[in-house]
């Protein structure tokens, strides 16, 4: 039997499974931590038979603790109708990253937030997404940086007479860089010359040859590396900018890494209106929106920027704070803290 009240684990410690896990693993005391890998498989039976499992493994442990905290929720909300009394998972919170993308699968987490103690999620978007959708156990923390800026020396000088535009990511479809190659098409000629892009990512679904083509055409100076990036020179690439460019898809319903940083170093924002990032952008001031999926309303707000600047304000630093780390820390040990009052006997 543990001596620890709560249980906390991921299913992965690769990327940034690994510093969310380190940061609550070196500051919440009165817990046990492990990494149980998920098996994953192209085959949904199999997948869906290893989600199981896990689960179950996690209820045999359940008995030890007051809480058990699932910091990768994600893949286990589909077996919901698998669980068919609360009793089973009443101990358990699982953190959710993103949003169900269909009406199904938001019934089906309405059903398993049912059968469990709580969901925590990472922007107060996804909070009031899940009260519209009924789901009122659910509570939000936002996602902080974990990078430590007073450590890292930057690396990457551009000319001041440039405005740096800067997309930092794999070249994924949702993340729209063809949205805003397009968009160059509709830019004036005084925003094209005074602006530089930077694109800073793994090559994935959009090919490099389709970018360099698309810029050379349009005679937009940039520099472009379609690697790996490492940490040190993700941050010197965020440092070194003066917008952090957001051309995102609809469909994208997560946090953004990229926009995180942007907002701690005070970088202007240029993103979607719509879902979580424009909920964000529009309540703390932190930059300008568009219309999703739109080049020429994306046009329209690089043009502003470059016409009328931007400079943090009182709310824009409000959300910085909330992205701190120890901000972060605090917050988990105060739910713990709470379920933990409500557990107790009366």
């Amino acid at each position: 039997m543990s001596s620890n009240a709560i249980f906390i684990l991921d299913t992965s410690n690769g990327g940034h499974h690994k510093l969310y896990f380190n940061t609550l693993k070196e500051n919440i005391l009165n817990a046990d931590f492990d990494i149980v890998y998920l098996k994953n498989s192209k085959n949904k039976v199999s997948s869906i038979i290893s989600r199981f499992g896990y689960l179950r493994m996690l209820i045999k442990k359940s008995k030890k603790y007051q809480i058990i905290h699932q910091l990768y929720g994600d893949p286990f909300y589909i077996l919901a109708p698998f669980f068919l009394t609360s009793r089973n998972l009443k101990h358990f919170v699982f953190t959710i990253h993103h949003l169900p993308k269909n009406k199904l699968k938001m019934y089906l987490l309405k059903m398993f937030s049912k059968r469990i103690k709580l969901i925590l999620v990472h922007s107060e978007y996804s909070k009031n997404v899940m009260l519209e959708n009924k789901i009122n156990n659910v509570k939000y923390i936002d996602y902080p940086s974990f990078y430590r800026y007073d450590q890292q020396k930057n690396n990457i000088f551009y000319s001041k007479n440039k405005t740096i535009v800067t997309l930092l990511g794999g070249t994924r479809y949702d993340k729209g860089i063809d949205i805003f190659l397009k968009s160059l098409e509709y830019l004036n000629s005084a925003t094209k010359e005074k602006m530089f892009v930077n694109i800073k990512g793994p090559e994935e679904y959009f090919k490099k040859d389709y970018i360099t083509n698309s810029l050379d055409k349009l005679k937009v100076e940039y520099d472009l590396d379609l690697n790996y990036i490492s940490d040190e020179d993700f941050m010197s690439n965020v440092e070194s900018s003066d917008v952090i460019l957001l051309p995102y898809r609809r469909i994208f319903n997560g946090n953004s890494g990229p926009m995180t940083e942007g907002v701690v170093r005070e970088k202007c924002i240029i993103g979607p209106k719509e879902g979580n990032l424009g909920f964000l952008i529009n309540k703390y001031n932190l930059g300008y929106t568009f219309e999703s999926e739109n080049p020429k309303s994306l046009a329209k707000a690089i043009e502003t920027y470059c016409e009328n600047g931007w400079k943090p304000s009182k709310r824009s630093k409000e959300y910085r704070e909330k992205l701190k780390v120890d901000y972060f820390i605090k917050a988990h040990r105060e739910l713990y803290r709470e379920i933990n009052r409500l557990e107790e006997p009366k």
